[in-house]
């Protein structure tokens, strides 16, 4: 992580060993400092699938590798959809060249894995820019709790 403040750059190695009420683990945390010059309060925010927009602040403590720790979770988003028995996992498919391309499933229960599943794809990738786990709402009532 990078602080730009006047004409100085600080640079910062967290650690990210966050002690939050969420057990999602396909999220999409940003850690931001609130002031670098004055203290060591920093804001966490994440979101994920199955998880709204979520605002909390902690600290960086001094020593062991700037670890983050004790966010008190500040605002969350309502949720806009029943996510409950959904799974969120990350996986990888091969390109015809051989990269490998990462992607996100997002099941209700048990899905068959022969094919014939309703199945809505979505994505964006380029110029090194991807779609990172995000919620939707749309999505949700839309599709989620449809299948």
């Amino acid at each position: 992580m990078t602080f730009l403040s006047h004409t100085h750059t600080h640079f910062l190695s967290l650690s990210l060993s966050l002690s939050l009420t969420h057990t999602h683990t396909h999220t999409h945390t940003q850690v931001r400092a609130l002031d670098d010059d004055e203290g060591d309060e920093v804001w966490v925010s994440y979101s994920g699938y199955d998880l709204p927009s979520t605002l909390s602040m902690s600290s960086v403590q001094e020593g062991g590798g700037g670890i983050v720790e004790r966010a008190t979770l500040l605002k969350s988003l309502p949720a806009m959809f029943d996510a409950e028995g959904l799974t969120v996992m990350q996986r990888e498919a091969t390109s015809a060249d051989g990269t490998m391309i990462p992607y996100f499933l997002v099941v209700k229960g048990n899905v068959p894995t022969d094919g014939k599943c309703k199945t809505q794809l979505y994505g964006y990738g380029g110029f090194e820019v991807s779609l990172q786990p995000g919620y939707s709402g749309e999505v949700g009532v839309g599709w989620l709790e449809q299948v």
